[in-house]
């Protein structure tokens, strides 16, 4: 065994993978009547390699992934000596994250074989992503408590006193439809402003991201509120805005434009926040979907909204001084 095997969770994804190579090519040779081309598109034998690798819904669905392989571009000729290779510069969570997209390759493939559901190959990607993030903040934070702390004690934590929290979010539909939602609130949990918007772009999943805390950004800028703390539930784009990771593409350029209107504030700082402590902004993208035009709110938020800032809303033992 080489370097994999000093990490469990590589040892059980090869393990895994070494059951993925059966070849329904195999079958037709044996005299087994199948039907061996791809089902998707027809245009080439319904091999592992081609299930996972090679079919143009599979390529699209690597490139719209957190990992964006360009799988055209790849030394490995078949799909175990791609994965073998792959997982050689992953760590532990990265690992857990590719065997749960390669599940969501082989699900999404399923539903449009089987039940004929097309289904937008980016909001599959965020599906699976985000389930895999969800999975992983819960670990944590199970091993942060000792296993004691229910996820319902997890909530949104205030900003310091005389300083504003800016959550942003951003949520992706059906036919190239994002939506990006904004809450805006003072230490005592007061919203400020709400809004949203949707509008329709081919974007990867980091790319709406990072446009939602710039459209944050805008919105403080037009609302005259300078004095930020803005929180974003995207891991990638946070360490974008504070230098530690380079984003590549058009992500660069939301970023860019962001790091340039948060100089105008006097105040301002990005930090990450776990799905949970970001529920409001996730609503109002989710919202945003829905109605398909810019709303903002002042007051009379919407029901659902009013719920989640109520649970939000600190007592007074937790408000944070400055």
């Amino acid at each position: 065994m080489d370097s994999l095997s000093n990490s469990p969770r590589k040892e059980s994804v090869l393990a895994c993978l070494s059951r993925c190579n059966s070849d329904p090519c195999e079958y037709e040779q044996e005299g087994v009547a199948i039907d061996v081309h791809c089902p998707v598109y027809g245009n080439d034998y319904e091999t592992t390699t081609h299930i996972f690798l090679d079919c143009e819904l599979t390529m699209e669905y690597w490139a719209k992934s957190p990992f964006q392989f360009s799988i055209k571009d790849r030394n490995e000729k078949d799909f175990g000596a791609w994965c073998h290779g792959t997982i050689k510069s992953l760590d532990d969570d990265q690992c857990g994250l590719l065997v749960t997209l390669l599940w969501g390759v082989w699900t999404t493939r399923n539903k449009w074989v089987f039940e004929g559901k097309k289904e937008e190959v980016g909001l599959n990607v965020l599906r699976y992503a985000d389930g895999w993030r969800c999975y992983m903040e819960a670990m944590e934070s199970q091993r942060a408590s000792g296993g004691r702390k229910p996820a319902e004690h997890l909530k949104w934590e205030p900003p310091r006193e005389g300083l504003l929290k800016v959550n942003v979010d951003a949520s992706t539909g059906r036919d190239g439809k994002k939506g990006v939602g904004v809450v805006i609130r003072d230490s005592t949990g007061e919203v400020k402003v709400m809004a949203c918007r949707s509008f329709k772009a081919n974007w990867e999943v980091e790319m709406v991201e990072a446009f939602a805390v710039l459209y944050g950004l805008q919105i403080c800028w037009q609302e005259g509120l300078r004095r930020l703390e803005l929180e974003t539930d995207s891991k990638q784009v946070a360490e974008a805005l504070n230098g530690r990771r380079n984003l590549l593409n058009y992500t660069s350029i939301f970023i860019h434009d962001a790091l340039n209107l948060g100089n105008h504030f006097p105040v301002i700082s990005f930090s990450y926040a776990s799905r949970r402590t970001n529920n409001v902004a996730h609503e109002l993208a989710q919202l945003g979907l829905r109605i398909g035009e810019e709303r903002l709110w002042y007051d009379r938020w919407p029901s659902r909204m009013a719920e989640l800032v109520d649970h939000d809303r600190p007592s007074v033992s937790c408000l944070v001084p400055a």
